[in-house]
Formats: structure tokens, C-alpha cells, sequence
């Protein structure tokens, strides 16, 4: 892996210890539900649980569920609420917001065709944050979840979910939260959270691809997608992946390690990167900065520049960095939804650093992304 990979909130590099423990855990390769191999797996995986019990914080009588990523939580939440709240209350919609991350906006559109109306919040005005009094205006009758990212992968704004959650609460409104780019980054336990559902992608978290989770707190009905009496107390079918289970609880482990330097070092180096880039490039924008952020991501616009094309150019460098995809809006869309200008939003980057980024890389990174716009900007690529 290249160290300048600052795509991180789009996919995280496994790390060796997860990678480690999912090798040695292929050695429990016999069905989870055999009887004759069911009590020392199970003994395993109750272990496990208890460990992500003691990261994340759920109560004894909460439920969390290994999934294979957030897509699929997100979509089994859904057609729980649309069993337990329209089907039963006649509450049909699902609010979200404009900027939010691509499983919540696939999850919420699969079901419209049965009846479920997604409408998103309009958070243009705000400048992409969703606020208690936006949300208030959006709430009706007929809501039935509201689901967010808490802190956004692509621009790093965090939404202050504390006050999102009490009116959530006062409205009899189910509430959602995606907290995969926050665990690591903020200390928080589920428990402690006024939320019904958290979500987290481990593919985000230095984990293999494959691997999620999902807690729901007591009550909340979480009807299997493919049911399977014999596999998680039959909320999720198909025979249970202990290796990537042991590799996303590694992962968790050891994102946890490393929350302090996540909190304190990285700031220092995302706020390094954004001082080098405006002393080097002062015509660049940076985006957020007055902002509550994640401290591992970086929005800049490069005028007159394409970011497809810089994105293009910089790949070929060896610095990897996001315009959207995957998990993610295109950034385009995204700022232009939290009130960004078309031409500056058609020229933006996210930058999104781990703990295994150095000041080094940054550096490093930095020098090439200056070469890479002085040489663009010269041959006069206009954005469109």
C-alpha cells in the first residue's frame, strides 16, 4: 500500500493483527450451528461479544448483530420500521438528510416502492450540518426514522447528534446513526447514546471487507433479510463468518488503541496539510473549517481545475484521494447540497487520513499536489 493513501473513509487498509486473527480463526471453519462443533465456536464468539460489548457499550438486553457492512444494516433497520411503524401505525416516512452517505439513501429508496416516502432534509442553508431546529421543521405526523451519518466521510462535518436525539425522543421518532468514521475518532457508548440503532462498516475501520455490525436497543424489531432460525437468534441468515467476526473485533480493539492519537496527532497533521496547502496553493479552497470535524478529513477545491482530472493526475502520483463513490455522493453533489457554489464544488477533493498516516506523508503528499495543480492549471483545464 502506498503511504499516501488518503481514501480512508471510503475503505481502510486491513491491518496485520486483523488480518492475523482472521487467519487464525479460519481454523474454526465448521458451521457455527453444528452440534458437534457448536460449543467451542460459540465459546469463542460469546468471548468476542463480550469484548465489542466493552468497546461500544450496549446494555444486556440490547442486540447487536454481526452484518456483512452497513448497507445491510441499514436495509434490515428499514424493513424492520416498515413492519413495526407503517404496516401497524400507518408512519411511512423515512427522513434523511440531502448530503448523507449511500446506504442510507439506496436503503431508503428500495423501499419505496412499498409505500415508505424518503424525503431528505434540506441542510443548504445550515451549510451541510443538520440542526435541531431544521430538523424540527422536517418532523411530521407520519415520520417514522430519521437516519444520519454522525460524522460525514467525505467532508468531515459531524452532526450534534445529542440535541438531534432529544427531539427525536420528545417527537416519538425512531433515530439511526452511522457511527463508523466516529468510532476511533470520539470516545461513546451505545448505551449512553438516546439512539435506537447504530450502525458501523468495518471495511472503514481497518477491518476486511465483509464485516458490520449493528445494535438495536431493546424493543426495536429487527426482522431477518434472509431468515435463518439457527444463525443470530434468527436476525440474520447464512452461516455465521467467524473469521471476519474475529478480524472486525480486532480491527475495533485496535481502532480503540489508537483513539487518543486519532483525537490530539491527527488534527495536528490534517491542520499541517490544510497550512502547507494554502501556503503553497493560496488560491486553493478549504472547506469546513469553522466547522465541528472529524479530525482525519480535508475538503479542498483546486479552481480551475476538474476534479476528475486532479483526482486523475494525483492517482498517478501516488496519492490517492476521493471524489465520492462507493459509500459516498459524488463530493460535487454533496457540497452543492450543504450550499457550496457549482464551480467550487466541481473542483473539490476529500482527503482522509488514518493512524498509520505520517507527517512525512503529508509532506510528501503535499509537494506532489502542488506540482500536479501548477502543471493543470497551466494547461488552462477549465472546470465545466
Amino acid at each position: 500500500m502506498t503511504s499516501k493513501y488518503f481514501d480512508n473513509a471510503t475503505a481502510a487498509r486491513p491491518s496485520d493483527y486483523a488480518l492475523k486473527e482472521y487467519v487464525e480463526a479460519t481454523s474454526n471453519w465448521q458451521c457455527v450451528s453444528a452440534p458437534y462443533e457448536r460449543a467451542p465456536v460459540r465459546s469463542l464468539i460469546e468471548q468476542k461479544y463480550a469484548s465489542l460489548q466493552t468497546l461500544l457499550g450496549w446494555r444486556d438486553t440490547d442486540k447487536c448483530f454481526f452484518t456483512s457492512c452497513s448497507n445491510e444494516s441499514i436495509a434490515q433497520i428499514f424493513r424492520g420500521v416498515y413492519k413495526e411503524s407503517m404496516l401497524q401505525y400507518g408512519k411511512n416516512q423515512i427522513l434523511h438528510l440531502s448530503t448523507d452517505e449511500a446506504p442510507i439513501l439506496l436503503a431508503a429508496e428500495e423501499l419505496a416502492e412499498f409505500h415508505m416516502v424518503p424525503q431528505f432534509v434540506d441542510v443548504k442553508e445550515t451549510g451541510g450540518v443538520c440542526t435541531k431546529e431544521l430538523l424540527r421543521s422536517s418532523i411530521t405526523p407520519r415520520t417514522a426514522i430519521v437516519s444520519l451519518s454522525w460524522g460525514h466521510g467525505l467532508t468531515g462535518i459531524i452532526h450534534p447528534i445529542w440535541e438531534l436525539a432529544e427531539l427525536c425522543e420528545e417527537e416519538g421518532v425512531l433515530l439511526h446513526i452511522d457511527a463508523t468514521e466516529m468510532f476511533g475518532k470520539m470516545y461513546f457508548h451505545f448505551q449512553d447514546l438516546p439512539i435506537d440503532y447504530l450502525t458501523l462498516d468495518g471495511a472503514r475501520l481497518h477491518a476486511p471487507y465483509g464485516t458490520g455490525l449493528l445494535i438495536s436497543k431493546r424493543g426495536s424489531e429487527l426482522p431477518a433479510l434472509f431468515p435463518d432460525v439457527l444463525q443470530q437468534d434468527g436476525a440474520r441468515g447464512g452461516v455465521f463468518n467467524y473469521p471476519g467476526f474475529a478480524a472486525l473485533e480486532a480491527a475495533l480493539r485496535e481502532n480503540a488503541s489508537h483513539a487518543d492519537h486519532m483525537c490530539v496527532e491527527m488534527i495536528r497533521l490534517r491542520d499541517l496539510f490544510e497550512s502547507l496547502i494554502q501556503e503553497k496553493l493560496p488560491s486553493a479552497r478549504i472547506f469546513f473549517q469553522e466547522n465541528e470535524r472529524l479530525p482525519h478529513v480535508s475538503v479542498v477545491s483546486f479552481p480551475g481545475v476538474h476534479s476528475e482530472q486532479m483526482q486523475f493526475s494525483l492517482c498517478h502520483q501516488g496519492v490517492y484521494v476521493s471524489r465520492g463513490g462507493g459509500v459516498h455522493q459524488a463530493i460535487d453533489r454533496v457540497l452543492e447540497s450543504s450550499g457550496v457554489e457549482h464551480s467550487a464544488a466541481c473542483s473539490a477533493l476529500s482527503f482522509s487520513f488514518s493512524y498509520e498516516t505520517t507527517e512525512d506523508d503529508i509532506r510528501s503528499a503535499v509537494h506532489l499536489i502542488e506540482e500536479t495543480y501548477t502543471r493543470l492549471e497551466k494547461g488552462r483545464v477549465v472546470t465545466q
